[in-house]
């Protein structure tokens, strides 16, 4: 899969980057002798945990590096590409989705409900072909 052509401000990549660290607390949470569940190899690829913490890790790494050079005023959007497969879009969109019903902020759920609109799933633009 090509890299997301996502346009994000640093708070929406602080955004993100909190909802994956949420992820991972969950998954960390999760018992590795259950892990084997189809809604698992759903979600993450894999029914390994050692897999999906790998996968979920990546993304952390990627969000990390995106804001360590983040060389823009904090508002102005900029392109932030993320080279996710689809599994680990899936978990993205998961912690957004697990991260939007606990925030109280209306001005971060709609910040993230913009990120969510720039991803595949959610994109309200269909593919030409």
């Amino acid at each position: 899969m090509d890299a997301l052509p996502l346009s994000l401000n640093k708070e929406q990549l602080e955004l993100l980057q909190q909802s994956i660290e949420q992820s991972i607390v969950k998954l960390e949470k999760t018992d590795q002798a259950q892990f084997s569940s189809e809604e698992n190899l759903l979600t993450y690829g894999t029914n390994d945990y050692t897999e999906a913490q790998k996968r979920i890790q990546a993304i952390r790494e990627q969000l990390g590096s995106q804001l360590k050079s983040w060389d823009s005023p904090s508002d102005d959007p900029k392109p932030v590409p993320l080279d996710l497969d689809p599994y680990q879009l899936k978990v993205l969109q998961k912690g957004i989705e697990h991260q939007m019903t606990n925030l109280n902020d209306p001005s971060e759920k709609d910040l993230l409900s913009d990120v969510m609109n720039q991803l595949p799933e959610f994109s309200m633009q269909e593919d030409a072909d």
